[in-house]
């Protein structure tokens, strides 16, 4: 008898539980891009409302801002002096930075981004109470206007913004960037976390106007000596998906250093061309036997917080070898920075079989500068 009195009480206890109604996932991230959704929605009500019509001028106004300081000039500028046909693209550096990734090469077929923040969460606003949403549409706020004030995002500050909700996630914000740009938002699916290896990951598939399917990788990993060789799920999964194209974009001078050398002969070794920044790979790296590069805007001098990783042999070279000036703004500068620099490597032979490691955080060449002179150590 008690049992069947726990069932009924069970029972009357469940009826009043409802979940949250499934809504298709690119509803749900037209939502959160400020684009808001069709009068059949379950969340139109909530577009009406001004903490969202706010929150949807802002994040229009600061896309447009972006949009006609840069973007809109890349794609012409890219088909022009990259004509290759470009169907993977490898941003090791890129974090959620989708954006630069998709407007560069638009027909791509496959894009794989990589950086220290967590995949996160799929956002889903219908789970969520007002007040809850609110919050989370402030912090995209606040993602979102560092990327789209400076076009770079800042790896200590992004650690910390995206770990809050799950609308700010790495997921949320590449996904806000694809929609932005046009795309539809098909699928989003995690890796499982391997069980010895810090391995996370996520898929996501786009449809563009054309109705052509696209994939957006997102890998959480630590890529310095200590942890990328001996990733070797990371590893596998980079030599099952060879690229076409390594872009390097706000890297931090990390492959100046010692510790950063393993990747920095990793992209040497299998990327066909490589774009990059003067943050990238040191200049001196690419000998004329191996390399024809060619050089783009002008050069002077890095930022103040990096004031070491100065490259007077590259802008040496800038003055004399530049193909022209750049009609966007790319790296750590503002929009109002005129010295854009860019660099485009081609490779002179096959992507290596083989590579040379040191696996060591302290062994390799370290690039500095002091006093205006280019210091390179072996250590």
């Amino acid at each position: 008898m008690n049992f069947f009195k726990n069932i009924a009480i069970l029972i009357f206890i469940t009826s009043g539980i409802h979940s949250a109604p499934e809504i298709p996932v690119d509803e749900s991230i037209s939502y959160i891009s400020g684009i808001g959704v069709p009068p059949q929605s379950i969340l139109y009500p909530r577009i009406t409302t001004p903490p969202y019509l706010d929150y949807s001028k802002r994040l229009h106004n600061g896309w447009s801002q972006i949009r006609k300081a840069s973007l809109d000039n890349i794609p012409s500028w890219s088909k022009k002096e990259i004509p290759e046909e470009i169907r993977t693209v490898f941003y090791p550096f890129g974090g959620p930075d989708a954006m630069n990734a998709l407007t560069f090469f638009p027909d791509a077929e496959k894009y794989i981004l990589m950086g220290l923040e967590s995949p996160g969460e799929v956002p889903d606003p219908v789970a969520l109470s007002r007040k809850k949403d609110t919050i989370g549409l402030r912090l995209i706020l606040s993602s979102m206007n560092e990327i789209l004030g400076q076009n770079f995002f800042h790896t200590l500050k992004m650690e910390k913004k995206i770990a809050h909700h799950s609308y700010n996630g790495t997921t949320g914000i590449i996904a806000i960037m694809a929609k932005r740009l046009g795309y539809k938002i098909i699928s989003v699916e995690f890796f499982p976390t391997h069980p010895r290896i810090k391995w996370k990951g996520m898929k996501m598939v786009v449809e563009d106007h054309s109705n052509k399917m696209k994939t957006i990788y997102y890998i959480q990993a630590n890529i310095d000596d200590r942890s990328f060789t001996q990733n070797a799920v990371l590893v596998k999964f980079l030599q099952e998906n060879p690229f076409d194209i390594t872009m390097l974009k706000a890297a931090s001078y990390l492959m100046f250093l010692p510790s950063f050398d393993d990747i920095r002969n990793f992209i040497m070794a299998k990327s066909p061309i490589i774009l990059q920044d003067a943050s990238g790979i040191p200049y001196h790296f690419f000998k004329p036997q191996k390399f024809d590069v060619r050089l783009y805007g002008d050069y002077d001098k890095p930022i103040p917080l990096f004031a070491n990783r100065c490259q007077p042999d590259l802008r040496a070279s800038i003055k004399v070898k530049s193909q022209g000036k750049i009609p966007f703004f790319y790296g750590y500068i503002s929009p109002h920075y005129k010295k854009t620099y860019l660099m485009v490597a081609r490779a002179k032979n096959p992507p290596a079989d083989a590579i040379m490691y040191d696996r060591s955080p302290s062994k390799g060449i370290s690039t500095q500068c002091g006093g205006g002179r280019l210091i390179i150590t072996r250590h």
